[in-house]
Formats: structure tokens, C-alpha cells, sequence
């Protein structure tokens, strides 16, 4: 049952004075443990691990115990315990998604660059499409919020993710899982820790499998049912210390995931099911290897970071239009080699601080094609994209007073990149007039920016943390791949200023956390992707705004419960948008598509002895997104969401058995949607998961 907004915000507020966002202890050995001590939160937000008391960054941390106590099966679930933040496909490819962090998205399309970056284990992953939204063998997600331009580079406008998965252990062990549930939905995973019998050399393998069925009917006759999926994944972390000053870690993965997906009329598809000829047949694969050599000397540490990403995705189905005989048809193969250096000096004096050099080369090869069947006849967009970027980055930290401290910082990024392009054929004899021009396009650009940072620390005590900050983040241009005009190939490079102000509080004893940011961020030149007859298109918005904050509460009131909260605001707006598309309609004042103002999360988390050796295990959560607009021109609005997850376990040991729910009040909500073209078809959409069951087994050894 629905929520009123009123009502819904009320319980946001509520829980947000009651507890907040699962922020928690990323628990490297992956031990089953429910139970949160804030005293001991850490993260690597500022590349070195740090308590999150002491990080001036509004971050959300997530550890693997609690999204196993949701069952939350991918990185989409996983952001709803993050304020401010927002995940979804962009279209139903199942290889491009958008996120977005204080209304600061993506512009989604192959071929541009991400405005959150993504890191996982201190690896640079350059496209959202390059690693598995399948979570598995995971010790913390940390949400960075905020450009975080300085660390993390040109593509953390908006924010960064780092993904921790579990290290390797220094004792022989590993973890079983094995979860059922609801449309047949399988997940099995295993990890196991390898270490040499002197320690030195440690190894550990971890691998999934996940599948479920369809769970939405396609009621063309013959045709199959949608939203299937197969996927799986493998990943070895090695790490062996050559001195006890050295140590090398290799690692590599690779997963596959395979999905059959559809949309139908965004006001039926819920009920109704869609109706495809070809459902979309989507086809990702993705995978890398990286090399980190860690040397300590004098309490300097140095750090090389050597890593190579590849990706290989395919979809091919019909079009929207019911009344012809169309498909389409997506392939991308990129990769990327990047080669990061870092330099950061000791801690505890009044000076510290990180240098460091960061070198990228890669490149993207697409092909877009629409096809009509009956008459044999289509178009084809061919694109290859070669780039380069550079950067050299510096943060110093000086305590220059009793209690007081500044940072400021800065990194300079030269980018590079070329395109050709190819256009081809022709569905004039149809529709009147080509998808495109034919045309090649042979270009070459170059960017370059500095993005500068400072913030002021006052630390009353110990566990208490003030702040103020200003920041620069800075994002390269690009150019548009599929079915370009003839005027709108290339877009500007995108910069943004955000000014934020912020308080951090550990509670006594270590029996929760506060978290508290207000902030305000400028844009130039945002880049912003709109949908037009279902086909993207890149544009700048010439001045664009975002202002808001979140707050996150953590409470441990009594022995084993745990309680925690957060809400969210952010107000983004276009300010001055004169081509919001490709007719030339004005976007000035209009909402950023995909960005609600409202984010809210609770959860209460309780784990009992019942005896022995025995230990129940309760968890509740809820997540609350308030509605927003699909597309740039507002004409397609999301109604707000409401998503109750619950689950009830036992543990005996290292065995666990829980049953979980997801979405136990069968919300209806859509993961993705874009408006309609006249005369050809309705706005489309995505449904979101309806209400599941089922129950999780692990054994840990």
C-alpha cells in the first residue's frame, strides 16, 4: 500500500532522528557479524584508511554483513542505503546505467566519460558498463559524495564508488552461500583463502552464479517472457610480501551476464506485460587484471597501480513501434590501460600528504543499426573512439593550529581523444526521411583543467569533526556515436564548483554516529543526455545548479541492535538550457531528469543469543525515493517509491540460514522509462521487482 508524501516524509524524518544510512566497519575477512560498532567505521576515501570521524567527505559506508542481511543481489539495491544517491538503467541495453549522486548524473551514452567515478580495489573502472552490477565476495562499498576532483580525476564530478572486495586471508578458510528464492532466482558463490605455510604468499578465489527466471509476461504470441537472467563471475586476488617492507598483489576477473529484457506502455507495463516480437537480447562480458606494488621506506609509502579493463557487450531486439517490423541492434567492445603512481607521506605530524601521476589510454568501437525486417532496408552507425588522458594531482594537510586544520589541494588533467564515425543506409522508404545523414566524420579534440580544492577542519575533540570545503570538478568532452546530425557530433568539456559544509560525531562509547553535509554545486557546460524517437543525443547545458544536503544517524542503543537512518535533499535544476534536444525546445528550469529531490533509508537490525551456541538474527529495512522526472523536458514523471525489505535468521558458528522479502508490500516502481515518439509509439518503461521471497543458506570455515 502507498505512502501519502506527506506521510512518507514524516518517517523519513523520523528515522532519520532514530538512526541512519548503514554506514558500518568494512570487515575485511568477511566474517558473518550484524552487529555495527561506529566506533571503528574506516575508509580509504582519501586514499589511505582513515577513520570516517576524520575523512571531510560526505561518504556512505556499506559492508558486506549488511547487504547480506538484505539479500541484496546487485550494486542497483545496494545504493538505496545511500542519501542523495540514485541508480538506473538508461535504457533496456543492460550495458548502460546512470548515476546519479546529489542530481549529478551521468550523460549514460557509450563513448562518454562517467560523472561518478568508479573504483574497485583501487583500480579505475573508466565506463559504468565495465564491471558486474552482480555483488558477490564483497567487504564494503564506500558512496563518496561530492567532486571529488584532486584523488579521484576528471570523471568524480559528481562523486566516487570504491568497491572492497575481501583481501585474501592469512588462514586457510573461505565462505559457501547458496540463496532460492522467488521466480526460480538461484545465487550461488563460494570464496576460499589460500595462504602459504609461512604466510608470505596469500591467494583467494572467489566465483558466482546467479539466474532467475522471467518475471514479466510478453504476450506476443510465440514470443518469450523478459526480465531473465543468467549471469556469473570469477575473481583471484593474490598478494605475496616480498620484504617485510614490499608487497605485490595481482589480481584478475571476469564475469559474463546474459539477460532477456523488454519495455512496455509506461502506464500498463505493470499489468500488462509488454509486447515484443524479439524481446532484447542483452549480452555483457567484461573483465581485467591489475598489478599493485606497495613499498614502505621511512614511513613514505609508494604505490604503483598497473591495470588493464576490457568489455564486450551486445543487444539486439525490436523497437518500440508495434505497427513495423524493426530492430535494433548495439555492439561494444572497449578497453582501457591505466598506470597510476602514488607517493603519500606519514601520518600523525602536523604536515602530511599524497602526490601522485595518473595515465589512461583506451579505446571504444560501437555499433548502432536499426533494421526493418519486412523491406530488408536499414541504418548503420559505425564509431571508434581512441583516448588519452593525464594527470598529476597533489593534497596537502597542515595542522597549523591546536584543533584546526586546512587541505587544499590540486590536479591538472590533459585529455585527447578521436573519433571515426561512419553512417550508412536508409529507412527513408518507410518513414519518410533517414534516422541520420550518411557521413563519415573523421575529429580530434583536447581538454585540459585544473580542479583545485580546499577545506577548513576545526576537530573540537576527538570525536567530533567541523568542515568547510570548496572544489572543482572538471569532466572531458566527447562526441556522439549513434545516428549523429549533422551539426551535433562533438559536446563541450563539463566543470563544476561545489561549496559544502559538514559535521561529523561519534557518540560516546561508541555507540553511534552522526553525519551531517549542506552543499551547493555550480555547473558549466553540463553534459546531459536526452532520448528523441528512442535514440540518445549528448547537448550542454550551458548553466545548471544542484543544492541540498543529507544527514546519516547510526545508533547501537543495546547489545546487538542496531539502528540506523538517513534522508536526502537535493534541488537540481537547469538554469540556462536553450537546445534541450535535437527540436530545439528550452530546458531552462526544468528538474535534471532521473535526480528525486528525496532520498530516505531506515533499518533496525537485532541479533540475540537463543541458547548454545545459537544466535538469532532480525533485520527490516526500508528505502523511500520521492518521484521524479524520466527526461529533460519533464514530461515523464516517476511517482514516488516506497521498497520494505525484511529477513529472519539463525546462526550456529559459521553456518547461517535466513528467509528474507524484498519489496514485501509489492510496490509497483519502473527501473527505467523515456518518453514516446508521436505517431510511432507510447512512453516506454522497465518494471521495477515485485515482491520476493526466499532464503539464504552460508557456511563460513
Amino acid at each position: 500500500m502507498y505512502l501519502t508524501k506527506n506521510r512518507a516524509m514524516a518517517c523519513c524524518a523520523l528515522a532519520m532522528i532514530l538512526a541512519a544510512p548503514a554506514a558500518a566497519h568494512a570487515q575485511d575477512d568477511g566474517a558473518p557479524d550484524d552487529s555495527t560498532d561506529a566506533a571503528t567505521i574506516l575508509v580509504t576515501a582519501q586514499r589511505r584508511e582513515e577513520r570516517l570521524v576524520d575523512v571531510p567527505i560526505s561518504v556512505t559506508v556499506v559492508d558486506d554483513a549488511i547487504l547480506r542481511a538484505r539479500a541484496v543481489p546487485d550494486t542497483e539495491g545496494a545504493f538505496a542505503t545511500a542519501p542523495n544517491v540514485d541508480i538506473t538503467r538508461t535504457r533496456n541495453s543492460g550495458t548502460e546505467w546512470n548515476i546519479a549522486i546529489r542530481g549529478v548524473s551521468n550523460a549514460a551514452a557509450l563513448n562518454v566519460d562517467e560523472s561518478v567515478a568508479v573504483y574497485i580495489d583501487d583500480v579505475f573502472v573508466s565506463d559504468s558498463s565495465g564491471f558486474n552490477f552482480e555483488l558477490f565476495d564483497l567487504a564494503s562499498l564506500e558512496v563518496l559524495r561530492g567532486p571529488q576532483g584532486t584523488l579521484y580525476g576528471r570523471n568524480a564530478i559528481g562523486g566516487a564508488l570504491n568497491i572492497r572486495t575481501v583481501a585474501p586471508g592469512n588462514e586457510f578458510g573461505g565462505r559457501l552461500s547458496l540463496l532460492y528464492g522467488s521466480d526460480n532466482e538461484l545465487r550461488a558463490g563460494a570464496a576460499l583463502d589460500l595462504p602459504s605455510g609461512d604466510g608470505r604468499w596469500r591467494t583467494r578465489i572467489a566465483g558466482l552464479y546467479a539466474r532467475h527466471d522471467a518475471t514479466l509476461d510478453n504476450t506476443y504470441p510465440g514470443s518469450e517472457d523478459v526480465d531473465s537472467l543468467d549471469a556469473w563471475g570469477v575473481r583471484i586476488r593474490s598478494a605475496y610480501d616480498l620484504t617485510d617492507r614490499t608487497t605485490v598483489e595481482i589480481a584478475a576477473d571476469y564475469a559474463r551476464t546474459r539477460r532477456v529484457l523488454g519495455t512496455g506502455d509506461y502506464a500498463t507495463v505493470d499489468e500488462d506485460g509488454v509486447y515484443m516480437r524479439y524481446p532484447v537480447r542483452s549480452r555483457l562480458e567484461n573483465g581485467g587484471a591489475s598489478l599493485k606494488l606497495t613499498h614502505e621506506a621511512n614511513g613514505v609509502t609508494l604505490r604503483s597501480i598497473t591495470a588493464w579493463r576490457g568489455t564486450d557487450g551486445t543487444s539486439h531486439g525490436s523497437r518500440p513501434e508495434q505497427m513495423l517490423n524493426d530492430v535494433a541492434d548495439a555492439d561494444v567492445d572497449q578497453h582501457s590501460f591505466t598506470q597510476e603512481l602514488q607517493l603519500l607521506s606519514p601520518t600523525g605530524g602536523a604536515l602530511s600528504w599524497i602526490a601522485g601521476l595518473f595515465y589512461q589510454d583506451y579505446r571504444v568501437d560501437r555499433v548502432s543499426s536499426l533494421d526493418n525486417l519486412d523491406y530488408g532496408i536499414g541504418e548503420r552507425s559505425t564509431s571508434r573512439v581512441d583516448g588519452r588522458s593525464i594527470g598529476v594531482f597533489g593534497q596537502l594537510r597542515w595542522e597549523f593550529a591546536p584543533r584546526f586544520a586546512l587541505v587544499a589541494g590540486a590536479r591538472y588533467t590533459d585529455d585527447r581523444k578521436t573519433l571515426h564515425y561512419v553512417h550508412a543506409g536508409s529507412l527513408a522508404p518507410i518513414f519518410g526521411v533517414n534516422f541520420a545523414p550518411a557521413q563519415t566524420i573523421d575529429l580530434e579534440r583536447s581538454w585540459n583543467a585544473p580542479t583545485p580544492e580546499a577545506i577548513l577542519e576545526y576537530r573540537p575533540s576527538d570525536a567530533l569533526l567541523l568542515y568547510a570545503k570548496a572544489g572543482r570538478g572538471y569532466k572531458a568532452g566527447g562526441f556522439n556515436t549513434e545516428f549523429v546530425a549533422t551539426d551535433g557530433v562533438d559536446f563541450a568539456r563539463e566543470s563544476l564548483w561545489n561549496y559544502e559544509a559538514g559535521i561529523k560525531a561519534q557518540l560516546p562509547e561508541g555507540k553511534g554516529f552522526l553525519s551531517l553535509a549542506l552543499f551547493r554545486a555550480d555547473w558549466d557546460d553540463q553534459q546531459v543526455l536526452s532520448y528523441v524517437n528512442g535514440q540518445s543525443h549528448v547537448s550542454n547545458s550551458e548553466k545548471s545548479r544542484s543544492q541540498g544536503g543529507e544527514i546519516e544517524l547510526t545508533l547501537l542503543p543495546a547489545k546487538g541492535l542496531t539502528l540506523s537512518g538517513g534522508l536526502g535533499y537535493s534541488d537540481a535544476k537547469f538554469i540556462h538550457f536553450e537546445n534541450a534536444d535535437y527540436l530545439g525546445n528550452s530546458g531552462d528550469g526544468k528538474s535534471q531528469p532521473r535526480s528525486p529531490s528525496y532520498t530516505g533509508f531506515a533499518s533496525l537490525r537485532y541479533e540475540a543469543p537463543l541458547g548454545g551456541d545459537l544466535t538469532g538474527i532480525a533485520s527490516v529495512s526500508y528505502s523511500y525515493r520521492s518521484g521524479f522526472w524520466w527526461d529533460v523536458l519533464n514530461t515523464l514523471r516517476e511517482p514516488e517509491r516506497h521498497l520494505l525489505d525484511a529477513s529472519l535468521g539463525i546462526r550456529a558458528g559459521g553456518l547461517s540460514a535466513r528467509l528474507f522479502a524484498r519489496n514485501l508490500t509489492d510496490s509497483k516502481y519502473h527501473l527505467n522509462a523515456y518518453a514516446g515518439s508521436p505517431g510511432f509509439f507510447e512512453a516506454q518503461a522497465a518494471p521495477g521487482e515485485r515482491r520476493q521471497f526466499g532464503i539464504s543458506l552460508e557456511q563460513e570455515f
